[in-house]
C-alpha cells in the first residue's frame, strides 16, 4: 500500500501577540488500496522553517531540488508581499513535492517531518480529500501530491 501526500500553502496568519507570520499548509493523506478513508489536517509554518527544511535536504538530496524563495529584509510584514510570499511558498511545496529528489528516504523522511505526516498533535483537522477548502486572498486550493513506497506508509 503507497501513501500519497498532497500538499498546499493555502493561507498565512499574524500572530497579534508577537507579530509573527505563520503560513498554513494543508495536507491530505491518501492511503490507496487500504480501503481507509483519507486525512487531512494543517501545519502551520513559519517562513524560516522553510529555509531550514531546504537547508536539510540539501544536504542529503542528491537529485536537484527546486529553489526556496528568497529572504526579503524590508517590508516582509505587508499584505500584499506576505500573499505573494504564500503563492511562493506554495509554489516551491509543489515543486518539491514533484522532484525527483523527493522519492529519496532521506529527503521523504524530511518531508514527513515538516508536513506532520507522522505527529497526531499536527492533525488538527480530520476530513476527506473531496472536501473542498474554503478560497482564500489568493484563490481556491488545489494540492500537488507525494507518494511514498510502503515503507514510508503511516
Amino acid at each position: 500500500m503507497d501513501v500519497s501526500y498532497r500538499a498546499a500553502v493555502s493561507g498565512f496568519r499574524t500572530n497579534v501577540a508577537d507579530g509573527k507570520t505563520y503560513f498554513t499548509l494543508r495536507v491530505v493523506a491518501l492511503n490507496f488500496g487500504s480501503g481507509e478513508a483519507a486525512r487531512q489536517w494543517t501545519v502551520e509554518k513559519r517562513f524560516s522553517e522553510f529555509h531550514a527544511l531546504h537547508g536539510r535536504l540539501k544536504k542529503v538530496a542528491s537529485a536537484y531540488l527546486p529553489k526556496v524563495p528568497p529572504k526579503k529584509m524590508f517590508g516582509a510584514k505587508k499584505d500584499n508581499f506576505l500573499r505573494s510570499r504564500q503563492a511562493r511558498l506554495d509554489e516551491y511545496v509543489r515543486a518539491l513535492l514533484r522532484c525527483a529528489a523527493s522519492r529519496e528516504p532521506g529527503v521523504a523522511g524530511q518531508l514527513r517531518d515538516f508536513l506532520g505526516c507522522d505527529d497526531p498533535r499536527t492533525h488538527v483537522h480530520y476530513g476527506t480529500a473531496n472536501e473542498r477548502d474554503a478560497p482564500n486572498s489568493a484563490g481556491a486550493v488545489s494540492y500537488t501530491h507525494l507518494t511514498l513506497p510502503t515503507i514510508y506508509s503511516v
